[in-house]
């Protein structure tokens, strides 16, 4: 009986691992669309709107798509709470919300060279510094979804075969 209940639990934690690596790459596709939706919104913010940035990352985290509506969100929370700089509060919204939208290092590096350069210039750059930086996410969010389409089966069914491979072996 030992033996069966141990099994069952060694089949599903390897099981359990392997969709929670491929959840991770689907939910870095999701945060991909939410960011490049975002910098829509944004651009239309500063264009149309001229809102301040606080006031404008606060009606982003209002309409985005989870999890960067968590992003923008903590992101107009500290600029308005604390008196820091943009930069320094977009790095924080960042580390704080970066487990969560697993995120890899190139994504993370292109939002902070956005952070770098926005804010500095008048609104006709600070749109093309958004321009830049969505089509460069359109390209992280193409590699993204090839690497979902590809390698998110395949996670899934190692997690599984892979415990029960371990459960033969070991019984």
């Amino acid at each position: 009986m030992l033996k069966i209940i141990g099994i069952i639990l060694v089949i599903f934690a390897s099981s359990k691992l392997g969709f929670s690596f491929a959840s991770r790459l689907e939910m870095r596709k999701i945060s991909l669309v939410g960011f490049k939706n975002a910098f829509s919104l944004l651009e239309g913010e500063i264009s149309f709107v001229k809102n301040t940035p606080q006031k404008a990352f606060e009606h982003i985290s209002a309409l985005a798509q989870k999890p960067t509506d968590s992003f923008f969100a903590y992101l107009s929370q500290t600029l308005k709470n604390q008196r820091i700089s943009f930069e320094d509060s977009w790095q924080k919204s960042i580390e704080k919300n970066k487990s969560k939208m697993c995120l890899a290092e190139a994504d993370i590096q292109i939002l902070k060279e956005f952070s770098m350069r926005f804010g500095k210039s008048d609104v006709e750059n600070e749109i093309k510094n958004i321009h830049n930086t969505r089509s460069a996410i359109s390209t992280q969010l193409a590699e993204a979804k090839n690497a979902c389409d590809t390698n998110k089966k395949m996670y899934q069914s190692a997690g599984v075969l892979g415990g029960i491979l371990i459960a033969v072996m070991l019984f």
